[in-house]
Order: structure tokens, then C-alpha cells, then sequence
């Protein structure tokens, strides 16, 4: 530190300078308070700044710099005169903080006087969920803490891509949108430049629930590095700061991308002593300057799926991939790596595989060298508990159900819907393969008309006079060929074979007794690649098939395809059910017992 003439005291650049906002408007007013008192435990700082401001349910802003604690010193001389402390004061000031740190006097984790010593109150009406707010906020604390390196957090209620940001219970309420708060990262990264250095966040925490979205990550690319959050729901108490802290304070001088995954580690650790009380949680890196490789191959998938869906087998595909995939917030997200996993296995189409598998490689690459690679958008992601242990770091909007107001809001205020037309790949799933209104076959049965219901028209005119059925009568010019018994006729179109080829024009071929005819349209096999056209593979003793659905295989990923791999000794067939294995996935939607207490993306 150097004594300039004019009476300042200089010091030079921090290496960290750590913004906390936290938005405690509403039910998370006390963890707040309490994450604040964990900064203070960590004590003297040396080398970075921490500042943290706090809205609260009580009422009132107020903002806590944990540089009090030694007294205020003046940094490169910019405050005004009336601002700046006396020489002697500051240097006083300056004896008296390393007297205590050599003595390593800890008096900073005190209770009952927090707020009278160190709160400040922050002037004006604005909630914590404001732009202007929050880059004040930013804008004072670099002021007064100018560093190497900035970590903003941002701690509160989140609800995802189709939610919203700080929500407040308070008045007045308020929240942040994706957008909104991509605006205020904006006018913060104008600031820097205002100041001369082209330069953005070092790393963007967001101690929130499902905000490591690719919709979240899209909307911040180029206005911070390092992007910290959660794809599932964080506890209430948010982030451990204590431990986070404590890596600052043996090494201040960390890289932004080793703190960023030493953030993660840490809490991480801190939470897995909690998954006795049931207790699951993740937490990601994602590299936001990798954001391009990605995004154009998820533009890819979202024109490939919306293109091939249409399809049967490729539907059906898709739904179980859907539903196996690792899942938050109600359903409403999806681990998309899981997903495009889970998919690319399927093997149900080269075209869908391929891109599955660049999406899946450009979020990261387990167990390969390339996951070191400096194009990988997810650089570190860890889990603990059972809930969340198919997490590979990136989620994204993926419902079962169409809310159109949710959709509307998703595809008309996120740059990412519009530039990867994911939102209308969403909107296709969802119609196509939800179920058709009851009473909606009937309708089908009206001659040339076009069938409205709700927001689907289906037109299922029958061109030609001798394939249309008018009151369970055949039209036909050949009496032969009338369907007399009503049973035996088709009633729904989807069943009818349109094809010629398809058709049996052999009698001989044909079904004639009804007991052995498939009644079940869900035990019929649609895909011609999975029927036995060799007679001598088809099973001819009844004894010998699967009679109960539970026992058959459903994917394709389980069957056994090498003849050599398969049982053909009855003898070492399994014939008691108790002794059989159980599945290491469930059937249902419920998450399968975590046999590992907790894992990091590098050795999934």
C-alpha cells in the first residue's frame, strides 16, 4: 500500500470482489438473514470484498459489506473529499486489522448486533426484483471493491425457463423475468465498459431452484463465464457461503474456473450429510462461452423430432424416452443429456440417433478425454441423494401437458425458443400424442366433413364412394364382399390397412378363427422390422409364449439380439420369480434407490 500526497491510501486490485443479492421478500427472509451471518463467520477478509444486500419481509433493503469489519479504506483514491477518511485515521485503521489478523482475533461471528453495527439501509421504494435496483447494487460494490475478478450471486425463489426469478411476497411485488434479468445483466456489463475494461461477470451464481437451464443459459451468453445453479429444487437455506468463503480465504487468488467447481464441490459436500433425512440435490457448471456448438445442435434435434415424430415407431420412442429421463419441477423439465441419451440408445432411427449424440457431446463427453475439452458446455456437475442422480448438468422445458399460456410466454419472451424453434417442437409432441376426445371416432364416421374439436382439424373425407361406411353398411357393387356381421368391421380408421401391399390376399393366409386373432391393438406389432417372418422362429406350443404383459421386453435396448446370448437350455431358465433380479430402473415414474451416496459428472 502506497501514501499518496493528496492523503489517500491505495490499495491495489483485489483478486475477488463476491456481490450477494438476496431477494427475501417472501418466505426465505430468515435463510437469507442466516446465509448473511455465514459470510461474517468466515471473518477478516484479505484479497477479496464480500457484499451482500437483503431484501426483507419485515420491510426495508439493506446492504452489508464485510469490510466494515476493519473500518472503511479508501480504494484508488476516486471518492470525493468529504468520503475520504484522514491519512492517519486510515492508517490507524490499517495497524489496528493486522493486529488482528496476526493475533487472529475472532470477534466477527457475533449475535445480537449484526444489524446495528454493520446493516445499512438502502433510500428508495424499489423491490428487490428491479433492474435498477440490482444494478445499483452491482455498480457500488465494484466501485468501492474494484477486483480482478467479480462473482455476482443471486439468491431467492426461481422457478425455471416458464417461471419467474426473486419472487416477492411483499409490497410492492415484484419479480424478475429471464428476460428482465438478462437486461440488468446487460446495462452491468456496460457498466464495466464504461469503465474502461471490456470486461463481463467472471462467474453468475444463482442460488435458486431450476435455474441450470439451456433456455437460462442461452439468455446470459456473453454477459458472464461461469454460470453456477441447480437443475432440480435447492433446499431453503441456499448455498453453504461459510464453506464457499473459506476457499477464498486460502487462496484468494483461484481462478475463476476452479472456484466456480470448487463452489460446486462444496456444497455438494455440505449437502450430502443431509441425504439421511432424504434429502437430494445437484449443482452445475456451464461454460457460457461454449454456448454455440450446443445450441446449434439442439437446433438440430428440436427440426429432426419435430420432422420425424410423425412417425409411429419414432413417436413412441421418443414418449419413452421422455419418461425415463431424469426429471424436475414437476415434470415440467427434463435432464436433456439423460434424454438424448436414453433416445440416441433406441436406436429407432440413424438420423434421430446422430442428433441426439451431438447434443449429448457438446454438453460433455463421461469417461473421455474430450470432456477436458474446452468446447464443453457443462464443465462440472454433481449430485447426492436419489432424486436427482441421473443429473447431467443441463435441463430443459419438456412438458407432458400443453399450457398454452405457459408455451405462449415461453416461445414469444425467450431468444432461445425462436432461434432454436424448441418451443414448436413442444407444441407438436404435446397435440400428437396426447389422447383423442372421447366420442372423436364417431365423428371420423361422418361422411366428407371436416371435424373440429377444440383446436384440432382432421379432414377425413373418403374420396372414393366404395370405401365409405354408412351405418355399419358396406358400399360395395360386389355383394361378396359386404361385411354383414357388425362386429367383424373395422370401426376405427387407425386400424383399417390403407396400404394394398399390406393386405392378405391369400385366404389361405387369413385368420379364421377368431380365437386366435390378436383382439389387443397394444399386443399387435406395428414395426414390420420386429415381426418373425421365418416360420421356424415362431413359437408353436402356447406353453412356451409370455402370457402375462409385466414379463415382456418393451425396448429395444433390453432385447437380446446374438442368438449365442440367449437361454436355449430349459434347464437354466429361471422358473422360480423370487429368484429373478429386479430391474435397476423402476417401471413407474419414481425415482430407483441411489446405490452411490453422491457423484460428480467427471467419473459418472
Amino acid at each position: 500500500m502506497e501514501n499518496k500526497p493528496n492523503g489517500f491510501v491505495e490499495e491495489e486490485l483485489r483478486d475477488w470482489t463476491v456481490m450477494v443479492y438476496l431477494g427475501g421478500d417472501n418466505n426465505l427472509s430468515d435463510e437469507c438473514l442466516w446465509s448473511i451471518k455465514e459470510m461474517y463467520r468466515v471473518g477478516l477478509t484479505k484479497g477479496y470484498a464480500v457484499v451482500a444486500q437483503y431484501d426483507s419481509i419485515a420491510g426495508g433493503i439493506f446492504r452489508y459489506d464485510l469490510d466494515d469489519i476493519r473500518g472503511p479504506v479508501q480504494v484508488r483514491g476516486k471518492y470525493s473529499q468529504k468520503e475520504q477518511c484522514s491519512q492517519k485515521e486510515q492508517y490507524s485503521q490499517k495497524e489496528q486489522y493486522d493486529q488482528e489478523e496476526r493475533t487472529q482475533k475472532r470477534r466477527f461471528d457475533i449475535d445480537g448486533s449484526l444489524n446495528d453495527k454493520h446493516a445499512r439501509a438502502i433510500n428508495g421504494n424499489d423491490a428487490s426484483a428491479s433492474i435498477t435496483a440490482l444494478t445499483a447494487f452491482v455498480r457500488d460494490s465494484v466501485k468501492k471493491h474494484p477486483a480482478k475478478h467479480y462473482m455476482l450471486v443471486l439468491s431467492g425463489h426461481a422457478g425455471g425457463a416458464v417461471g419467474n426469478f426473486l419472487l416477492s411476497d411483499g409490497f410492492p411485488p415484484g419479480n424478475f423475468s429471464i428476460r428482465e434479468l438478462a437486461v440488468a445483466l446487460v446495462r452491468i456489463r456496460e457498466f464495466f465498459r464504461d469503465r474502461d475494461r471490456d470486461e463481463k461477470l467472471d462467474i453468475l451464481g444463482l442460488d435458486a431452484c431450476a435455474m441450470s437451464m439451456a433456455e437460462v443459459g442461452y439468455e446470459f451468453k456473453g454477459l458472464a463465464t461461469y454460470m453456477v445453479g441447480a437443475e432440480g429444487f435447492e433446499p431453503a437455506t441456499g448455498w453453504p457461503y461459510h464453506r464457499l468463503l473459506e476457499e477464498l480465504q486460502s487462496d484468494s487468488s483461484i481462478e475463476p474456473e476452479a472456484f466456480a467447481k470448487k463452489i460446486v464441490e462444496r456444497y455438494i459436500d455440505y449437502y450430502a450429510d443431509y441425504s439421511v433425512a432424504g434429502r437430494s440435490t445437484d449443482q452445475t457448471v456451464c461454460n457460457l462461452d461454449n454456448y454455440e456448438r450446443l445450441f446449434r445442435a439442439i437446433r438440430k434435434l428440436a427440426a429432426v423430432l419435430s420432422e420425424k415424430i410423425e412417425e409411429q415407431r419414432v413417436m413412441d420412442a421418443i414418449i419413452m424416452a421422455h419418461w425415463r429421463a431424469q426429471s424436475y419441477k414437476f415434470e415440467e423439465y427434463v435432464d436433456l443429456w439423460d434424454f438424448c441419451d436414453l433416445l440416441a440408445r433406441s436406436d429407432v432411427d440413424d438420423v434421430v440417433t446422430m442428433a441426439c449424440e451431438s447434443v449429448r457431446d457438446a454438453i460433455y463427453t463421461p469417461g473421455n478425454a474430450k470432456f477436458k475439452s474446452r468446447n464443453n458446455y457443462v464443465i462440472k456437475s454433481c449430485f447426492t441423494g436419489p432424486q436427482f442422480q441421473y443429473s447431467r448438468g443441463l435441463s430443459i422445458y419438456f412438458p407432458w401437458v400443453l399450457d398454452a399460456g405457459a408455451l405462449r410466454q415461453y416461445q414469444r419472451r425467450l431468444f432461445f425458443s425462436k432461434d432454436t424453434h424448441w418451443g414448436d417442437f413442444i407444441e407438436k409432441y404435446v397435440i400428437l400424442t396426447r389422447r383423442r376426445p372421447r366420442g372423436f371416432d364417431a365423428l371420423l364416421r361422418q361422411r366428407g366433413r371436416v371435424v373440429r374439436v377444440g383446436n384440432v382439424i382432421a379432414d377425413h373425407r373418403i374420396s372414393n364412394p366404395l370405401d365409405r361406411l354408412s351405418d355399419f353398411e358396406a358400399i360395395s357393387s360386389f355383394d361378396e364382399h359386404r361385411i354383414t356381421n357388425p362386429d367383424d368391421r373395422i370401426s376405427n380408421p387407425d386400424d383399417r390397412i390403407s396400404n394394398p401391399d399390406d393386405r392378405i390376399s391369400n385366404p389361405d393366409d387369413r385368420i379364421s378363427n377368431p380365437d386366435d386373432r390378436i383382439s389387443n391393438p397394444d399386443d399387435r406389432i406395428s414395426n414390420p422390422d420386429d415381426r418373425i417372418s421365418n416360420p421356424d422362429d415362431r413359437i408353436s406350443n402356447p406353453d412356451d409364449r409370455i402370457s402375462n404383459p409385466d414379463d415382456r421386453i418393451f425396448h429395444s435396448i433390453d432385447r437380446i439380439t446374438s442368438p449365442k446370448d440367449r437361454i436355449t437350455s430349459p434347464k437354466d431358465r429361471i422358473s422360480n420369480p423370487k429368484d429373478r433380479g429386479e430391474l435397476f430402473e423402476a417401471r413407474v415414474k419414481n425415482p430407483p434407490i441411489a446405490f452411490i451416496r453422491h457423484r460428480c459428472s467427471e467419473d459418472s
